[in-house]
């Protein structure tokens, strides 16, 4: 006897947003290099300036250590959530995610003083990355078992 799609369990079936929610990280990390790459051409490494002066501009290498930088933590965060089999039991897996992100936000904002807008723009990513899987993990943990 073959079971129907609609008889199968809830944690087995697809949902036609899994897509969505998969490439949710990768499309907020090409926004991110977007704005890399605009601070980059608006304020690109300027080799003159020295000691203060170079306060608040972007470093020699500063883009592509950007975009590879966010790259990572894009992909580890993609790893660590696996959104493409993310269901309601499923709570642990932000929470241990925020776990590891979150000193290496504090970290990231210790460093950023002085930096130039690729380096802010990365603290942005963090803050945004930590504030998302706070929502997430609340929302998960507090939403109705089926």
């Amino acid at each position: 006897m073959q079971v129907s799609a609609s008889q199968e369990p809830a944690r087995t079936q697809r949902s036609p947003w899994r897509w969505l929610a998969t490439a949710v990280v990768p499309l907020a990390w090409v926004a991110v290099a977007v704005g890399m790459a605009g601070s980059w051409s608006s304020d690109p490494h300027d080799p003159a300036l020295t000691g203060t002066h170079a306060y608040g501009h972007n470093g020699e290498g500063g883009l592509s250590f950007g975009l590879v930088l966010t790259g990572i933590e894009a992909l580890v965060l993609l790893l660590a959530l696996r959104p493409w089999s993310y269901t309601a039991r499923s709570w642990a897996r932000p929470l241990v995610a925020l776990g590891a992100a979150l000193p290496w936000t504090l970290l990231s904002a210790l460093l950023t003083m002085h930096a130039g807008g690729i380096i802010v723009l990365h603290l942005l990513w963090l803050l945004a990355v930590d504030a998302a899987l706070v929502v997430l993990t609340l929302a998960t943990a507090l939403a109705p078992r089926r």
